[in-house]
């Protein structure tokens, strides 16, 4: 996660250089990301629910990261 409370300038740091595939954020937040020119995934649309899960996710999957 990005705190969006950080300078704009540290997020750009952190982009560049963790350098995502894709950003999940919301509305509010997505003008954050900058110059990030990956894929936005906005949580706030309701359309990101609707659809069936494409790759096979079992309950004991693991992802979280931290930068």
């Amino acid at each position: 996660p990005i705190d969006p409370s950080l300078p704009a300038a540290r997020i750009a740091f952190m982009l560049a250089d963790a350098a995502p595939s894709a950003a999940v954020a919301t509305a509010a937040t997505s003008g954050l990301l900058g110059e990030f020119d990956g894929p936005i995934v906005d949580i706030d649309v309701p359309a990101v629910d609707a659809g069936p899960v494409s790759v096979p996710v079992a309950p004991d999957d693991i992802a979280y990261v931290i930068y």
